[in-house]
């Protein structure tokens, strides 16, 4: 490999070069985040706006592959950070040149990579120059192999490794093609990290800390999906969680008097930032990870036809309980308090309405009989147990506020940051839309 890109990182020492195997350089210290900071590379022959991007789409496979073990933060200046992406031109500096430097008193890597293709040879130039994502494909592989010597990752002699050295006379074409072949556009990039599985397992052994159990503040209307995401991150991970399901409002003001929680999951990003602002939750740590929906839901044997009411369901001679969450501390309580509002039917049916603690109690409510109808989490109505003993109508999100999700990072350990870096895995976000989640 042969571009360029500068990495600042915490390490023992460096030296490597792209043309010849390696010793496997000394590895970094996960227990800390790693601030990096990705220059703008204008002017450089062979640069585009869009590299500083490959270059973060590296960082966050390495830190994927690693069972998030290993997480980068943006600093806000070059100065300040453990690791700096810097694009040259091939005048600067030798391809794959690492060498130790001294970063605020901490050592560092420097590796130059330049995203110049012509120099991977004439073959492989035109072939970038005709096929955008080629060429990308090459920018990105390129800082990934990178980035692996920097994590103490050494050239191998196997074609298929993310850390194969063209000194053993492989076909460069080729291996860029293999790769190229499995994307469909630049947004698969994220889907397919380069890595093989040996160069997974050698991370992971560097990188193997102890497993740790997460406890875990979620909003109730994560409820089903967090029982399908829990031992899929401790796959991925090694890490267990500990989960208590409850209402936003009540969990801000729990942790806001010290209750020993990890991570919160709220259903309203509010809840997180404030914890920002207050200092109780690690600032930059609040990550929205995805947007909750409300629906009306009845049970099978209901009369009601919800397609054809909509809002004006609530309103039927029949419904004479509507359950809801307490809108005072519950996301889902005041969006169906905004829903029935703009609707037009809220004057008309408050007398009807019974309160549940949070919105898996409301939905316990409509689903027991306690109440006719409920206004839920989408979520909870597209859960089997929902499924199959009733109906859902999903209430149109104009009618309500966005009821955006996010986490907030409460205590810094290694695996509360997993987590929070797990949220934002494809695997994550496969469970939360499967639960409505957008």
């Amino acid at each position: 490999m042969r571009l360029a890109l500068t990495v600042l990182l915490a390490v023992s020492s460096f030296a490597s070069s792209f043309a010849a195997p390696s010793a496997a350089p000394a590895g970094m210290d996960a227990s800390q985040p790693i601030p990096f900071y990705i220059e703008d590379g204008s002017g450089v022959s062979g640069y585009d706006k869009g590299d500083p991007e490959l270059a973060e789409l590296a960082l966050r496979a390495w830190s994927r592959e690693s069972g998030f073990r290993l997480h980068f933060v943006r600093a806000e200046t070059a100065a300040s950070a453990l690791l700096q992406v810097r694009w040259v031109s091939p005048a600067e500096g030798h391809f794959g040149e690492m060498a130790r430097i001294d970063v605020g008193g901490k050592p560092g890597a420097r590796v130059h990579v330049t995203p110049d293709t012509r120099l991977q040879g004439e073959a492989l130039a035109r072939a970038a120059a005709s096929d955008r994502l080629l060429r990308d494909s090459i920018v990105y592989l390129t800082c990934v192999h990178e980035i692996g010597h920097a994590l103490g990752l050494a050239h191998t002699a196997e074609f298929a490794d993310i850390m194969y050295s063209f000194q053993y006379g492989g076909d460069i074409l080729k291996y860029f093609l293999r790769y190229r072949e499995k994307l469909g556009s630049r947004a698969d990039i994220v889907r397919f990290s380069g890595l093989s599985s040996a160069d997974a397992m050698v991370l992971k052994t560097l990188y193997s800390g102890a497993a740790e159990e997460v406890r875990v503040a979620a909003a109730s209307d994560l409820q089903f999906a967090i029982r399908e995401m829990a031992p899929e991150f401790q796959k991925a991970t090694g890490h267990t969680l500990r989960v208590t399901l409850g209402s936003s409002g009540n969990f801000y003001a729990q942790i806001s008097n010290g209750a020993p929680f990890d991570v919160f999951l709220s259903a309203d990003a509010n809840y997180p930032r404030r914890l920002e602002q207050e200092g109780r939750a690690e600032k930059g740590g609040a990550r929205v990870y995805g947007v909750g929906r409300i629906a009306l839901w009845v049970p099978q044997a209901s009369g009601i036809d919800l397609e054809k009411l909509g809002m004006n369901a609530l309103e039927s001679a029949s419904i004479r309980k509507i359950a809801i969450a307490n809108p005072d501390h519950a996301p889902y309580g005041r969006a169906a308090v905004a829903a029935m509002e703009k609707s037009g039917v809220y004057e008309r049916v408050r007398s009807r309405l019974v309160m549940g603690e949070n919105i898996a109690q409301a939905a316990q409510f409509a689903q027991s009989g306690a109440a006719d109808i409920g206004v839920v989490a989408l979520s909870l109505a597209m859960s089997d147990a929902m499924k199959r003993s009733g109906r859902y109508w999903i209430v149109p999100s104009d009618l309500h506020p966005p009821l955006e999700q996010a986490a907030a990072l409460l205590k810094g350990s290694p695996g509360a940051r997993a987590f929070v870096d797990w949220l934002q895995s494809a695997e994550a976000r496969t469970i939360l839309r499967r639960y409505g989640f957008q």
